[in-house]
């Protein structure tokens, strides 16, 4: 995605599911070739999507698609599906919100900032369509192997090996993790309630205190890598 993003067309669109594994079934067999399939044409910069969090009360599920470019040739071009979508299933529904999103954005993000989440939703997008097959099942987010002694082993792994491997210092990624549990306490506040917010808030302080205490415990620093024998073979 160019900074000359800001000059095409935009449009959102709202996929409605009637249940969460409808969601997924949308996201597998039409979101992932889209992001990869849309901006290969002459009509369509990008097409970056997000899956909605209607609360623990949703019974269906949402998908956000936000596609830069021509917006009548990219409509022409994909209706037709979306309806059969609709008719066939997993859709139940699709939309365009009554509003104009670009001036949302710039609101909450800045006239400057804006865009370059764009690009980061856009970067995201593609890293999730390209690995989506890797695994059977996806992976658990802190500890895959909880029985067995040893470091935890899940997907907040991912984030700090990307992390590591873009070239970013551990403070960097540091400050990165403080501002999303910052994010992470607000969505929970306005989905689930302010109740449910501070005890996000007290579990997060809760497990950095514990961290603390192991590493005091343990009489050393680091993040817990097993120890490698340094020794070189002759």
């Amino acid at each position: 995605m160019s900074e000359g993003l800001v000059d095409v067309g935009h449009v959102r669109v709202h996929f409605e599911t009637a249940d969460l594994a409808g969601q997924e079934a949308f996201v597998e067999g039409y979101v992932l070739d889209a992001v990869g399939r849309l901006p290969e044409t002459d009509v369509c910069e990008e097409f970056v999507f997000v899956q909605a969090d209607g609360g623990p009360d949703a019974d269906g599920g949402q998908i956000v698609v936000d596609a830069y470019g021509d917006v009548d040739a990219i409509l022409d071009s994909e209706r037709e599906t979306w309806d059969e979508l609709v008719a066939d299933g997993p859709l139940t529904d699709w939309s365009r919100p009554g509003y104009e999103v670009v001036p949302k954005l710039a609101e909450a993000f800045g006239e400057e900032g804006w865009w370059r989440g764009e690009r980061l939703r856009s970067l995201a997008s593609r890293m999730t369509a390209a690995t989506w097959d890797e695994f059977d099942d996806r992976p658990v987010p802190v500890d895959a192997y909880p029985d067995e002694d040893g470091e935890p082993v899940g997907w907040h792994r991912t984030l700090h090996l990307l992390s590591n491997q873009w070239g970013y210092e551990i403070d960097e990624e540091m400050d990165a993790y403080v501002q999303n549990l910052r994010m992470g306490a607000k969505i929970v506040g306005k989905t689930e309630g302010m109740d449910a917010a501070e005890a996000f808030v007290a579990d997060a302080k809760a497990e950095l205190e514990d961290a603390l205490d192991e590493l005091e415990a343990s009489d050393e620093a680091g993040e817990g890598v097993p120890d490698m024998d340094d020794e070189s073979e002759e």
